[in-house]
């Protein structure tokens, strides 16, 4: 994965130059201004995520008043369509109207959720990382990352068969829209000709709190807990279920 920095006028030069690797944009504007017009026949952009807001933070906001800085939302939104993409393209790119503050204060954050070391901006002197911008995105990527994701699993013949929700998917959805229905997804990921009910299995969701809950046939053992931890990014201690109902039962119950 690669995260680049544009200003406005080079990310839309650049869109229509770079055809081969595939990317998604996050592209930040002054809210006065129309948003960047990327090339259209450029098939190796998968997504575009516009946001709209000055380059002022909380210490400058009183000087700036009735200008808006970053908001918490903006914030939110970048974790969403950075997680969402992450594993299916090549690059992501940040611009903003001069490549200097608040793309470089984003791109940092999102530089360090995926891994990689963020100095390579910081000790670059071509920018000058908007640290609001930098600290409400990591945040942003740290709350996430503590709730997890919600998602569906199996346990089949000792091995954990996870599916953590991906917003992109068109298949396998529950009726809530936001996570998987377990017949669904089984009917249209097939991992073998067993029936979606014969395994033992359960879910992760996100209650109002904040945390996570995982429901799960009482045949699941408790060594699993940790391997479901890390396949749904959870990181704080989850609320454990063991459901007895029909919905949950599976070979070893009939």
């Amino acid at each position: 994965m690669n995260v680049k920095i544009f200003n406005r006028t080079k990310a839309v030069e650049e869109s229509y130059r770079e055809l081969e690797k595939s990317k998604v944009i996050i592209s930040i504007s002054d809210p006065d201004k129309e948003r960047a017009s990327f090339n259209r026949d450029n098939k190796s952009i998968k997504a575009k995520l516009y946001l709209f807001f000055y380059d002022i933070d909380k210490k400058t906001e009183d000087i700036f008043k009735g200008y808006d800085p970053m908001a918490e939302s903006d914030a939110e939104k970048i974790c969403e369509f950075v997680n969402s993409w992450q594993d299916k393209v090549d690059e992501i790119w940040v611009n903003c109207e001069a490549g200097i503050s608040r793309s470089a204060g984003v791109a940092a954050a999102i530089t360090e959720h995926l891994g990689m070391d963020s100095s390579v901006i910081f000790d670059d002197t071509r920018y000058l990382p908007n640290m609001y911008c930098y600290r409400l995105t990591k945040n942003a990527f740290e709350k996430e990352n503590e709730h997890g994701k919600r998602g569906v699993f199996w346990v089949i013949d000792g091995e954990l068969l996870a599916y953590p929700f991906d917003e992109n998917d068109t298949e396998g959805i529950a009726k809530s829209g936001n996570t998987y229905n377990h017949k669904l997804l089984w009917e249209e990921k097939k991992p073998n000709n067993k029936p979606f009910d014969y395994y033992p299995r359960g879910r992760v969701e996100i209650n109002s709190k904040g945390e996570a809950v995982i429901y799960m046939n009482p045949n699941i053992g408790e060594e699993f807990i940790p391997k479901i931890k890390a396949a749904f990014g959870i990181t704080a201690e989850p609320v454990i279920r063991y459901d007895n109902s029909e919905h949950y039962k599976c070979y070893l119950d009939r």
